[in-house]
């Protein structure tokens, strides 16, 4: 039904019902024999049906257009995280092929010189950028699963991604996540903090050398969550986890929070492993609980 109709039935019905229920008591009719006490208990029941069955109608209209708004945010953030994925694989992996090329060439003119070292050093270099290459490939194609597995909702994305993560580097991942059921994340926030999650594990596998990591979501200050991810690997140096610090990923996390009114806090040391730590809003009835501090490692 449209919305303008239902604008006018909700203005418009109850009084009209009101009109001739009025109109028909003062009438000769039946309900001219019928008492005023109870002529007033059944003004009332006639304007709560009538008032009931618009709103009905107008509830189902916005729940229905609420849900078709949200399948449309899910599916935006993963055409988003699909064009994210292309550039970069533009960027890195284009950069990285051309870079082993480079290298190739370099070790082909150092074996016709008959230098046999820096050909090795050149061939060992352009095998490294192939590799490089290799694994960005490979997180590409799982991000790109992980897109589609989030419309699903972000408590199984994140059992998806690090099943799928332990299967590739071997890593152990404790994942503690079960007060994220009792929240409701909006639709783009969920899309955020799952690729948040994910750049923050593509470090760890890239850079930390770690044995074990641990994924844990608790209620933090007032209607926020917090997620963390903490390894035990060697750990960033120092400088890196400022708000200008960092490489890329770091900054594109930041930023990511900051579009959904979170952020990104980075806690690490040498040798003492890393810990990324995300702050989202919530939407939810109740309120979270927590004393706001620094998740534990």
């Amino acid at each position: 039904m449209d919305v303008t109709i239902l604008k006018w039935l909700a203005v418009l019905w109850p009084a009209a019902l009101v009109g001739l229920f009025e109109y028909l008591r003062h009438t000769p009719f039946v309900l001219a024999r019928v008492p005023m006490a109870a002529s007033n208990w059944l003004t009332a029941l006639l304007v709560l049906a009538a008032t009931a069955a618009v709103s009905r109608a107008i509830f189902t209209l916005l729940e229905r257009a609420q849900a078709d708004l949200q399948r449309k945010q899910q599916q935006l953030a993963v055409m988003e995280e699909r064009d994210r994925i292309a550039r970069e694989l533009h960027d890195g992996i284009s950069q990285a092929l051309f870079y082993a090329n480079v290298k190739l060439a370099e070790a082909e003119r150092h074996l016709k010189a008959g230098a046999l070292e820096a050909a090795a050093r050149a061939l060992t270099e352009g095998r490294e950028a192939i590799r490089f290459s290799h694994d960005d490939v490979r997180q590409a194609i799982f991000n790109l699963k992980v897109a589609d597995s989030a419309t699903r909702g972000l408590e199984q994305a994140l059992r998806a991604h690090v099943e799928e993560f332990r299967r590739q580097t071997g890593i152990e991942v404790a994942l503690d996540i079960e007060s994220l059921s009792r929240f409701r994340l909006p639709p783009r926030t969920e899309g955020e903090a799952l690729r948040i999650i994910q750049e923050a594990l593509w470090n760890v596998r890239k850079h930390a050398r770690a044995n074990r990591v641990d994924i844990t979501c608790r209620p933090a200050s007032h209607r926020y969550l917090r997620f963390a991810v903490a390894d035990d690997g060697c750990g960033l140096p120092p400088g890196a986890t400022g708000a200008d610090g960092g490489g890329f990923g770091l900054k594109i996390m930041r930023q990511r929070a900051q579009a959904v009114g979170g952020r990104v806090e980075i806690r690490s040391a040498p040798g003492q492993g890393t810990c990324v730590e995300l702050l989202v809003p919530v939407t939810t009835e109740g309120e979270c609980s927590g004393d706001g501090k620094a998740a534990d490692r």
